[in-house]
């Protein structure tokens, strides 16, 4: 698994669902552990296609999801039952 400094900077990327076109959407963050916890616990379920590029580095919501729940991400975590339900898509199956 490719290790991140959750201190580097992190852009996200996404497509919100509207309609029969997709708007895509882009936000930029100054830590990578505060856009995993945007993209887990805030970004609304209307929202697909989610990727995280880290130093041009790109990564889609499994990996996501994971580096999120690593040991190593250093936030404070939503409970789990209600990160799951907003995380959408990034729940692992």
């Amino acid at each position: 698994m490719f290790e991140i400094d959750y201190n580097a900077s992190a852009e996200i990327f996404g497509q919100k669902r509207s309609g029969r076109k997709g708007q895509l959407f882009y936000k930029r963050f100054s830590t990578v552990a505060s856009a995993l916890k945007f993209v887990v616990e805030d970004l609304s379920e209307k929202v697909t296609n989610v990727w995280l590029e880290i130093d041009e580095e790109r990564f889609e919501s499994v990996a996501i999801r994971k580096f999120y729940d690593s040991d190593s991400y250093p936030l404070t975590r939503m409970p789990r039952a209600t990160a799951v339900k907003t995380a959408g898509s990034l729940t692992p199956h």
